[in-house]
């Protein structure tokens, strides 16, 4: 999110000095304000924490200090859908898996992936990383 914020003062250049948790401090160059034309100071911010720590401050609270304009980016938009679609895709890869009842030992999961796919694996660790790609499960695999 960018944010522009004003000082409300006519001047030319501002620059402020904000400390923030942790001793953390923050330079604010408030700039092309122009005292002729009657314009006031401003000063555009991308960050975060900048924000935040403006947004808090006492001058934003007297009122000396205003957001003027706020502006989306698109990473901004993009992360408000993220959450959205996340739970959706979750419950259809649980439905996406198919068990396959009555194989026991390794060699008839071998044997069933090669005849169902077509492949040519020799061991179960290769048949069964095609099979987690197709989604099977083998629930009966080392039961007697």
């Amino acid at each position: 999110m960018i944010k522009t914020y004003r000082y409300n003062e006519l001047c030319n250049n501002v620059s402020l000095t904000i400390s923030g948790a942790g001793g953390n401090s923050m330079r604010y160059n408030f700039t092309h304000g122009n005292t002729y034309m009657r314009k006031c100071p401003e000063l555009t911010l991308r960050n975060k924490y900048a924000q935040d720590l403006l947004d808090n401050h006492e001058l934003v609270r007297s009122g000396k200090v205003t957001c003027i304009r706020t502006t989306l980016e698109e990473s901004d938009i993009v992360q408000e859908e993220e959450p959205v679609n996340e739970p959706a895709k979750n419950t259809t890869k649980k439905s996406q898996k198919e068990e396959v009842t009555g194989i026991r030992t390794s060699e008839e999961i071998i044997n069933y992936i090669n005849n169902r796919f077509g492949k040519d694996c020799r061991t179960l660790e290769t048949a069964m990383k095609h099979a987690d790609k197709a989604g099977i499960i083998f629930p009966d695999y080392g039961k007697e």
